[in-house]
């Protein structure tokens, strides 16, 4: 056994010191050969047989030890690889999914900024409606209040006139109750146009505004937009019957 651990002690020395003996003088190197030989020379065949039998032995299991972790290395890698495309797979996935969602958010941002600008249009539309009806309403009075002028001048002038005066006051007075209820008429369409200048104002702040709103809402500006138009028609048709009265 002795002579097994000095084997053992002069081979690890051997190795461990390999380099440094190299370093040092020839001689030392020498030395120890010539030591580890005379230990082996020394050391019975049976002995010597069983100390290699037993390396030998010691080497299989280390080399079946080294090639159980080289396979499970390379399972690691493998695993490690499926771990990783798979990771890849999933990366690619999510950047389609974010790329169709960009898709649907700058759409969603089109329809937005379309239907703005929609509703811009439509204010200034219903504006403009508010002030040509409010400008014949104005004119209907004007035109009222000129006939009233001339009537009470005539009544003044000619008493002999009273009747006819009479019968013309009548037909003012007809045309008076016809344009003030016009004029009724075109204060709740204001109020509707007021009331629709609001709501799409509301419209305007909101960031889920769909097209069926937005048709909706012109459907609505379109029914006021006839109503006022169909109003100022009928303002003209009685300006020109107090004109010809």
């Amino acid at each position: 056994a002795s002579v097994a651990v000095a084997l053992t002690v002069l081979g690890a020395g051997l190795a461990v010191n390999q380099t440094e003996v190299k370093a040092e003088s020839v001689d030392i190197e020498k030395i120890r050969e010539e030591a580890l030989k005379e230990v082996i020379d020394q050391m019975p065949y049976d002995h010597l047989k069983n100390t290699l039998a037993g390396a030998f032995r010691k080497n299989q299991e280390n080399e079946r030890d080294l090639k159980d972790l080289n396979d499970a290395l390379n399972n690691t890698i493998l695993e490690n690889i499926k771990s990783s495309n798979q990771h890849k797979k999933e990366i690619g996935e999510l950047k389609s999914a974010n790329g169709g969602l960009k898709t649907a958010l700058d759409d969603m941002a089109d329809t937005l900024n379309q239907a703005s600008r929609k509703v811009n249009e439509l204010s200034a539309q219903n504006k403009a409606l508010q002030a040509e009806a409010e400008a014949a309403a104005q004119k209907a009075l004007d035109a009222l209040n000129n006939k009233n002028e001339q009537i009470a001048k005539l009544a003044n002038d000619n008493d002999g006139l009273k009747e006819a005066i009479e019968g013309y006051v009548d037909t003012i007075q007809q045309a008076s109750r016809e344009v003030s209820a016009k004029q009724q008429e075109l204060a709740a369409a204001q109020l509707q146009l007021e009331a629709k200048n609001t709501e799409i104002e509301d419209l305007k702040h909101q960031d889920n505004m769909k097209s069926e709103e937005i048709a909706k809402l012109e459907s609505e500006a379109k029914m006021l937009e006839n109503l006022i138009g169909s109003g100022k028609r009928e303002l003209g048709d009685l300006e020109a019957k107090l004109a010809d009265a």
